[in-house]
């Protein structure tokens, strides 16, 4: 059986934290031996053309929010598409 389990929340709050030491404590009192983390990071800073610089900062979100929202749903979309991929594995 395949589980997949998203965890979402603002900047700050400890996600990645949460995240590694979730995979952690299923590789070892589960013995899972796979185990994929996709974080929407990886996502985000691949998307062109939207920034100048790597880094979204709260100032460009706040002036832009309908450009947020569009890097958010191409995120989400990003990440979706991958978990299915791996869900029929």
């Amino acid at each position: 059986m395949i589980n997949i389990y998203f965890i979402s929340g603002p900047c700050g709050c400890g996600k990645t934290t949460l995240t590694n030491a979730f995979a952690e404590h299923l590789v070892k009192s589960e013995k899972r031996t796979r185990i994929y983390v996709i974080h929407g990071d990886d996502f985000h800073h691949g998307f062109v053309g939207m920034y100048e610089e790597d880094a979204f900062c709260e100032e460009e979100q706040d002036s832009n929010p309908l450009a947020w929202a569009q890097v958010l749903r191409f995120n989400w979309e990003c990440i979706l598409d991958v978990a299915n991929d791996f869900r029929q594995c």
